[in-house]
């Protein structure tokens, strides 16, 4: 599934695992969030390489309301529900 641009929210539903969120990078002001994501199953968000690294995503995400918040370069968020930013690492993204 691919973020869509524009200024709205999307909540999404993971359905079973190894499902990937691709953010585009053309999301400016959205605020998106994942339900029922599991990364031990294969689910990840795969972030734009040239825009967001990985490294910096994990070290800026916040906790609210213990989901981890997942901050973008364009302004943009994506909230991992259930999701702690203690629990957060590298193997919950890829890049393209």
């Amino acid at each position: 599934m691919q973020g869509a641009s524009g200024g709205d929210t999307a909540l999404i539903g993971f359905a079973g695992g190894n499902e990937t969120f691709w953010d585009d990078g053309m999301t400016t002001g959205r605020h998106d969030s994942i339900s029922t994501f599991n990364q031990s199953v294969g689910d990840r968000t795969s972030l734009n390489g040239a825009t967001d690294d990985p490294n910096t995503v994990v070290a800026t995400a916040t906790n609210d309301g213990g989901n981890a918040v997942l901050h973008l370069h364009d302004g943009s968020s994506i909230t991992l529900i259930g999701i702690t930013t203690a629990q957060l690492t590298n193997g919950y993204f890829t890049t393209h």
